[in-house]
């Protein structure tokens, strides 16, 4: 379980985050919600240690994410899947060699490495690409790369921080259903987006964001954000 309590996070006077109630049990699918600046970077941030909360706490499975030492938090971030909008692939690499590169940072066996690259490449429909540089692929081919790179250590969590961005809306669908996957067979997803069309599409819990604050939290299938809820529309149609 991932529980963040009464977290505040105040930068150069602004508030952030503010007093953050939030618990995500393991195998769900989360999709956090919000206008540009309401908090859903810092949020996550926040959750991998990258950002460093002024007030509250954030708990996984019980340990305090907020007070990790920075050994304690490199060693729990090895057991997360991080996936970004600029994909953050390394240029002069192939598709396989971004991925073994962060196994290979993580001092496993060159055997394991041949093994398990192939495995997430496959899992994420990148076997034809596996000599292809990034430039050579597509943005969603990108995104797919970045995703097998976040698989590699077997995570539990796979946090996505508006990993469809920079794509069309087809290769954003082919995203989303690649994380719906993930989630079927336990994984816990946390996205955050401000594309509507996907949060329907997912028909998962959602989670809105706005200055800071959680302003709605809710589980629901079929979840369309063009009834009702004035507030939550309002805020999607300031990212039309």
């Amino acid at each position: 379980m991932l529980i963040f309590e009464n977290v505040t996070k105040i930068y150069d006077g602004n508030v952030i985050l503010d007093n953050v109630n939030l618990k995500i049990d393991g195998g769900e699918f989360v999709t956090i919600i919000g206008p540009s600046g309401a908090g859903k970077s810092t949020l996550l941030h926040a959750l991998i240690g990258a950002t460093k909360i002024n007030g509250g706490g954030i708990y996984v499975d019980g340990y305090p994410i907020h007070n990790f030492t920075s050994v304690a938090l490199q060693s729990y971030r090895r057991n997360l899947g991080l996936v970004f909008q600029d994909f953050k692939l390394l240029p002069k690499k192939t598709v396989f060699e971004n991925v073994a590169y962060a196994m290979e940072a993580c001092d496993y066996p060159e055997e394991e490495i041949q093994k398990r690259v192939p495995e997430v490449l496959d899992m994420v429909g990148m076997t034809d690409h596996l000599s292809k540089f990034p430039a050579q692929l597509s943005g969603g081919e990108k995104q797919r790369t970045a995703i097998a790179r976040a698989l590699v250590h077997s995570p539990k969590l796979v946090i996505a921080d508006e990993p469809t961005g920079n794509l069309d809306p087809e290769a954003a669908k082919e995203i989303i259903e690649l994380l719906l996957k993930l989630n079927a067979v336990g994984i816990t997803v946390i996205l955050a987006t401000h594309n509507k069309e996907l949060v329907n599409m997912i028909q998962k819990r959602v989670v809105l964001l706005k200055k800071g604050q959680v302003i709605s939290d809710r589980e629901k299938s079929g979840y369309n954000f063009n009834l009702g809820f004035n507030e939550e529309l309002e805020i999607l149609e300031i990212q039309s």
